[in-house]
């Protein structure tokens, strides 16, 4: 990024008008000034920008904004780019310049180079479209650029560049290699060696090109190798044609010229494509039908076809590709309306199967020359069809049928009667009420008694009434998109399920119908599953059961699991818009660990298909055979008490969370998915061959991983007094040390989700653990627990606030606040059986060696343990947080139980 001295150096060497220069000062204090939301359907996405000074964008729209951000990101010519960096009022005027209106316009990016400041606007082809129908602000050029004529204006008045894009003109495939290659541009990334650089360089030398499947299974290459290599330029790969995640079709080559000679061999040896009966031919103004819905084809570029629903006039996108297979399948059917352009057809591309399969049957019957079949008469006509036919296949168009073009088309009823049947329908079948269509017939036909006009029958209204009902405007937009059809929308970034393994990663929540109970037989209730799935291989990642509500801390004891079991994160983390996952925690813990944290669309469950799956899976074949599922309670006030599942639980956490991770992790993992065509586990084991194992991102579990995934208090950071400590979550932490702390000295705090009487505070370059001063209230308690306790107390303190907070009233409450009778009993009970479960994984402490087991009875001096020098709250990933000396030998042993069970970590 740009410091303030260079971005006015820059102004100035671009001679910019003030009014500029305010508006782009504005843009990099307050940038964005519109918040991301979702109302359409899109996925906003927090993307972690080294070149902006490592700190997350948040950009509203993940095919369009993201892949965008990507090209900027990766262009050395762009200095900085800030998304929604402002707010103008434009002037719409029109032609003849007379004022029509003032619209509210925010760009999409400001983009800053050096020969020049740019607004770049990025839009779906088909909202362009919309736009384009007054032609007067949004056109097309002769080269096909989109141009905003107001915006235009207004920004050339002030020095600035304004460019409207559609989002055609995204280079998708170089956006998903970027993001292939992310992990290899890491300055962790270990270098190409120079014998395997040798080796490969020698083999293309000699052959000039290789396929890489057998650079991998013939030469035995790394893919890492191969893929660095790429990245140093050692190699050649075209980035803007071929996808590095489809090792099939990949190529390496010796340099650009042998890449541009090897195209042009393949491409002459592929044989011209012939005419392929029954194909219909693509254009504007075609129609395809799909389910009974006939969409209109608005334009076909590149490899698009924008299509418009001809009912509800909704466009919408669909990849070339994907119309051609579902025509091979027969699924839809493409028609041209030859009679409007006017044009014979001359080609067998303009007719359907059966026609040309028609046209081959007469061609048979004349050529034969006396047919049993078809009177002379017949056989006449179609001979004088084909009179002038140079060739077979101009015989066989002549001789097609036109048997859908027969009949009368025009309409027969009055416009009149067909608008007010409309009119009707919009505004009481349409409706909030759900009126049958015998009710809006009905009312129809008081309204044709109004205009005087004679109704149509009502099999024919019922006929409009299905054509033009919306279930969006008679019961919702949910309900509507639970019985939409599922829309085929072209991914223009990269995968939406990854492109290799911990590439993206979905996370969700839901409460296990499943009645639980403690080691004492008492009922504890129904844990909270929380579940992240790999989108690339279907498999589990992680799990987590508690008895708490969705939160902060349990978000990142997910991933706490998810380090310990794959010493891995995900680069793209999905989750949806609930509270916990738009946390400061778990947007501060991303940006350290570069995962880039994508949220669903609100309301639209199947974003996040990967992850209900195996939630649902969970269910059926796993907590539905389990005694004291709660399944039966759907119908509660049927549910009688010998067969109240409350009454019959027997599990407990630990004995759940052992079964769950034997389906997840043992059978779910090792049965053969449809998809794949093999085992999740195997399919990964292949994937990580041919996309490289990347071990240079691997993310140890040690205290450094534990320390981050612990919560901040409400307020991160807490002055120091040097007499009672810090102050946190209503008691004061103490720590020997603090007694040199500065007046109004601050340290940033974590606290210790397992043990409420310790918090962790950052001072003087390392990480000290403070104890609370009055230990006995908290022994053996978690923070979770202490909690609720504080929130009963204020709930019952409510009633006396009038009373003052000096009062003996309320000194009485605060002093009877710590009596062990206020704790939830039931909640001790399951905060001890968590604690039991996850003390055993080696989940529970983030800095035993600073914890004694005497820690819970008396406040005492922890050893010196320096970290590694740094600002506070600068932490990054991989960077030593502990370190041992004399004073902390003794501690070796707790530290070392974290290590219990993992291989190839000392």
């Amino acid at each position: 990024m740009l410091d303030d001295y260079q971005i006015e150096k820059l102004f100035t060497v671009l001679s910019l008008p003030e009014e500029a220069r305010q508006l782009v000062r504005s843009a990099r204090k307050d940038s964005p000034v519109l918040q991301a939301n979702s109302n359409l359907g899109n996925s906003i996405t927090q993307f972690l920008s080294n070149k902006m000074g490592g700190k997350h964008l948040e950009l509203w729209s993940r095919t369009v904004a993201v892949p965008a951000a990507t090209l900027y990101e990766n262009d050395t010519a762009c200095l900085e780019f800030w998304p929604k960096p402002f707010k103008i009022s434009l002037d719409i005027t029109d032609p003849d310049g007379r004022l029509l209106t003032r619209n509210n316009h925010v760009p999409a990016f400001l983009d800053i180079r050096s020969n020049g400041i740019y607004v770049q606007e990025w839009r779906e082809e088909s909202r362009l479209l919309g736009f384009e129908k007054d032609g007067s602000q949004f056109f097309k050029d002769e080269e096909h650029r989109w141009h905003y004529r107001s915006a235009e204006d207004y920004f050339s008045k002030i020095g600035l560049y304004y460019q409207l894009h559609s989002a055609f003109e995204l280079p998708r495939m170089f956006v998903q290699n970027v993001h292939f290659l992310e992990h290899y541009h890491l300055p962790s990334c270990p270098p190409l060696s120079e014998e395997t650089k040798t080796k490969l360089l020698e083999l293309l030398a000699e052959r000039g090109s290789v396929p890489f499947l057998e650079l991998i299974h013939d030469h035995d290459y790394a893919a890492d190798s191969i893929f660095k290599a790429i990245v140093d330029k050692s190699v050649y790969v075209d980035l803007n044609a071929n996808r590095l995640d489809i090792p099939a079709n990949l190529v390496i080559h010796r340099d650009m010229a042998i890449a541009r000679a090897y195209q042009i061999i393949k491409d002459d040896r592929r044989t011209p494509a012939l005419p392929i009966p029954g194909m219909g031919r693509l254009k504007a103004g075609s129609i395809i039908k799909f389910n009974g819905t006939d969409f209109e084809v608005i334009i076909v570029e590149g490899d698009q076809v924008v299509l418009k629903n001809m009912m509800d006039g909704i466009t919408r996108a669909l990849p070339l590709d994907t119309v051609i297979e579902l025509f091979a399948r027969e699924n839809i059917a493409i028609f041209n309306n030859d009679k409007k352009d006017k044009l014979p057809s001359q080609s067998l591309a303009d007719y359907s199967k059966s026609q040309i399969e028609t046209g081959i049957r007469r061609h048979s019957e004349i050529t034969e020359g006396k047919s049993e079949n078809f009177c002379e008469r017949s056989i006449q006509i179609w001979k004088s069809k084909c009179a002038g036919a140079t060739s077979k296949v101009d015989m066989i168009i002549a001789l097609a049928d036109h048997n859908q073009d027969k009949g009368n088309r025009e309409p027969r009823l009055p416009e009149k009667v067909e608008s007010l049947a409309e009119e009707a329908i919009r505004k009481y079948l349409n409706a909030s009420e759900c009126r049958t269509m015998l009710a809006v017939y009905q009312k129809y036909q008081l309204l044709c008694e109004e205009h005087k006009v004679e109704p149509m029958s009502y099999p024919t209204f019922t006929k409009r009434c299905k054509k033009m009902k919306s279930i969006k405007a008679r019961e919702g937009k949910k309900k509507a998109y639970q019985e939409d059809a599922i829309p085929l929308i072209l991914d223009y970034a990269f995968p939406i399920n990854g492109a290799f393994p911990h590439d993206v990663c979905y996370m969700d929540h839901t409460i296990l119908n499943l009645a639980t109970v403690g080691e004492d037989a008492s009922a504890l209730g129904k844990p909270l599953f929380t579940v992240a799935t790999d989108g690339h291989t279907t498999q589990t990642r992680a799990f987590y059961l508690c008895y708490e509500p969705p939160s902060a801390k349990v978000v990142l004891m997910t991933l706490r699991d998810y380090v310990r079991r794959n010493h891995r994160l995900p680069k793209i983390l999905v989750v949806d818009g609930g509270k916990e996952f738009r946390s400061k925690e778990l947007k501060v813990f991303c940006e350290y660990y570069g995962i880039a944290l994508r949220h669903r669309p609100a309301g639209k469950p199947r974003g996040g298909s990967m992850v209900e799956r195996v939630i649902g899976a969970t269910e059926t074949e796993v907590i539905a055979k389990m005694e004291g599922n709660t399944r039966i309670m759907k119908n509660a006030r049927m549910v009688t008490k010998p067969v109240n599942p409350f009454s019959n639980a027997i599990w407990t956490l630990t004995a759940t969370h052992g079964a769950l991770e034997e389906y997840l992790f043992e059978i779910r993992d090792t049965r053969i998915h449809p998809a794949l065509g093999l085992t999740p586990s195997d399919f990964e084991s292949m994937r990580m061959k041919e996309t490289g194992l990347r071990e240079h991102t691997l993310v140890k579990f040690d205290e450094n991983i534990m320390l981050m995934t612990c919560p901040h208090p409400k307020r991160w950071f807490h002055k120091i007094d040097r007499k009672r400590g810090v102050w946190a979550d209503n008691a004061h932490y103490m720590h020997s040390d603090f007694k040199m702390a500065r007046i109004r000295e601050e340290g940033e705090v974590l606290v210790e989700p397992w043990m409420a009487n310790v918090v962790y505070v950052y001072f003087r370059d390392r990480w000290v653990a403070a104890f609370v001063r009055n230990l006995k209230p908290y022994d053996g308690r978690t923070r979770y627990e202490v909690e609720i306790a504080i929130r009963t107390e204020r709930r019952h303190a409510k009633v006396d606030a009038n009373n003052g907070r000096l009062t003996k009233i309320s000194a009485k409450k605060m002093i009877g606040l710590w009596a062990p009778e206020k704790f939830d009993e039931r909640i001790g009970k399951q905060q001890r059986e968590m604690k039991h479960l996850y003390g055993r994984l080696g989940m529970t402490l983030a800095m035993p060696a600073l914890i004694s087991t005497s820690a819970t009875t008396e406040i005492i001096s922890t050893p010196d343990i320096p970290i590694a020098e740094r600002a506070p709250n600068t932490r990054a990933a991989g960077a030593i947080v502990v370190v041992n000396n004399d004073k902390a030998k003794e501690t070796e042993s707790a530290r070392s139980s974290i290590w219990e069970g993992v291989d190839g970590y000392t």
